[in-house]
């Protein structure tokens, strides 16, 4: 304050009482501002009992610190969106490495957020001497087994939630013919979580899959699996919605409700793990404004069932979104921009989760 307006300030006829009051309307008017528009995502979530994350990059932990500022200020639960899958955590046959995913927990371990581990057995990201490997299906039993048991042995008691299996389902509704499926059988998959299970008792495992925001054929195979598994007292606690869609989903939220209402009635707990909402090349303020409604209606639908318990957009900002570096193309999917600032959809979900 200026000595001018300090001295203006003085002479103004105000008694303790108003004066008081006239600084707490400030302050809560600046308050409300703040929480309206302005608040980090994180903030909102907490006060909201919900869990609001991001999939975390680990070539970037360690070397871009405003990345790591906003993961996490923003968020306040996270997914190893690489550092876990199989080609990082045993790049050699019996040789783990967790150079990578640790750097990503213990960052998490710092922000005080959770952790999903992403992903155990999943049919791609696979290190060259398994994929490639000429072994026995013995062999390949005694990987898959080892596996499991270093990598979520290795994090026992640091993971809130592991991607047991993911993308188990094709397309057509059948499941994936994988190199776990052709050398351990349908079976492969209650084992996955019958080990993971064993291998730290208090972490909760999930099936993850994409395209089954709808009632298509491969929603309902995965339905029908999970119910399979469920009746034969396999250790499965959740369902993974991925979720990447694009500006035509908005017609479709409804039907994606009542989709995670039916696997909700098996006694799952709802997660969307990977949600981006893809607006084009070149995008409008108009796309943004469909972007941001897409985003707001899919939480709400999440929030209007008790057993959805997370949303985890798939990049912390546009820039890094998957999206571009596996098309090559600019995409714009995300909550933040490039310059991680917020985008409308930002603020629909911190005023949805502030209701």
């Amino acid at each position: 304050m200026d000595y001018t307006r300090k001295q203006s300030f003085l002479a103004l006829p105000l008694t303790l009482g108003s004066l008081a009051a006239a600084i707490l309307l400030s302050v809560q008017t600046v308050a409300r501002a703040y929480t309206e528009e302005n608040s980090p995502l994180r903030l909102a979530a907490d006060k909201a009992g919900f869990l609001l994350g991001t999939a975390v990059e680990d070539d970037l932990v360690g070397r871009d610190t405003q990345y790591e500022e906003v993961v996490g200020r923003e968020y306040n639960i996270v997914t190893t969106e690489n550092a876990f899958k199989f080609r990082w955590t045993e790049p050699e046959k019996g040789k783990f490495s967790f150079k990578r995913a640790e750097k990503v927990v213990s960052l998490a371990e710092k922000n005080g957020q959770k952790v999903r581990g992403h992903t155990l057995i999943w049919h791609l990201s696979l290190p060259s001497w398994l994929s490639e490997g000429n072994f026995t299906k013995e062999e390949i039993s005694s990987i898959f087994n080892d596996h499991i048991d270093n990598v979520v042995g290795g994090f026992k008691g640091r993971i809130y939630a592991w991607d047991v299996v993911n993308e188990v389902v094709d397309d057509d509704g059948k499941l994936r013919n994988s190199i776990w499926r052709k050398n351990l059988g349908d079976e492969y998959i209650a084992r996955a979580f019958e080990r993971a299970r064993a291998a730290d008792p208090d972490a909760k495992l999930f099936l993850n899959e994409n395209s089954i925001e709808t009632w298509n054929d491969k929603a309902k195979a995965t339905y029908d699996l999970i119910k399979s598994l469920k009746a034969k007292g396999v250790p499965i606690d959740g369902i993974g919605f991925q979720t990447h869609v694009d500006k035509s989903f908005e017609s479709k939220v409804s039907e994606f409700k009542e989709v995670m209402q039916r696997f909700a009635s098996l006694g799952l707990e709802i997660n969307i793990t990977e949600m981006d909402v893809d607006v084009g090349d070149n995008p409008k303020e108009a796309d943004f404004l469909t972007q941001a409604r897409i985003y707001s209606k899919v939480l709400d639908s999440c929030l209007s069932i008790n057993t959805c318990k997370a949303l985890v957009v798939w990049g912390a900002n546009d820039k890094n979104s998957w999206l571009r570096d596996d098309s090559g193309r600019k995409a714009y999917p995300l909550l933040l921009n490039d310059d991680y600032n917020p985008k409308p959809a930002y603020n629909d979900i911190i005023r949805r989760l502030q209701k």
